[in-house]
């Protein structure tokens, strides 16, 4: 179950996952994983993060040439200086499409669910997916990285579609 965009969860820092949790993940994490790979093939979607199901982990999942890849305490080693405009939409905000400029690669690092650290560069859309996800695990959202009138136009686009839709 997806929680509301309005959802305190949604909007704070994750909880860092311990080494303890870590050592135990087929006890401590394996059921949230689990969790978070169901809903990113239920709602067809490129990532999900654990705050957005309601659990307080900074861990997320994405796909990867329609693999599921689980990121555990995310870090971002380097951003790339060129950055990009694209539309993105989130599972928190359905039907909302708004431009994020993000930066078009980024040297990250993860933990595995096993505990092995993960340091690796991603491009293009693979970056902008963990990078949107990152932004979930510390409380931000896609919106807050837009500004108010771009927000204000997209919400009255989608609103204008939905009730286009109703007819």
């Amino acid at each position: 179950m997806l929680i509301d965009s309005t959802d305190p969860l949604l909007h704070r820092p994750s909880k860092l996952i311990t080494d303890e949790q870590l050592a135990d993940y087929a006890t401590q994490l394996q059921p949230s994983a689990s969790l978070l790979v169901e809903h990113v093939f239920k709602f067809d979607a490129l990532g999900i993060s654990a705050c957005q199901i309601g659990i307080d982990l900074a861990m997320f999942v994405m796909l990867v040439d329609g693999q599921p890849k689980i990121c555990v305490n995310p870090q971002i080693v380097a951003a790339s200086f060129n950055m990009e405009m694209q539309k993105e939409g989130c599972l928190s905000y359905p039907n909302l499409h708004v431009n994020v400029r993000r930066p078009t690669g980024a040297m990250v690092r993860y933990h595995t669910l096993d505990g092995q650290e993960v340091t690796e560069h991603l491009e293009g859309l693979a970056a902008r997916i963990w990078l949107h996800e990152y932004d979930h695990v510390n409380g931000i959202c896609f919106v807050d990285r837009v500004g108010k009138l771009s927000l204000s136009m997209a919400k009255k686009r989608m609103a204008k579609k939905q009730k286009k839709e109703v007819r």
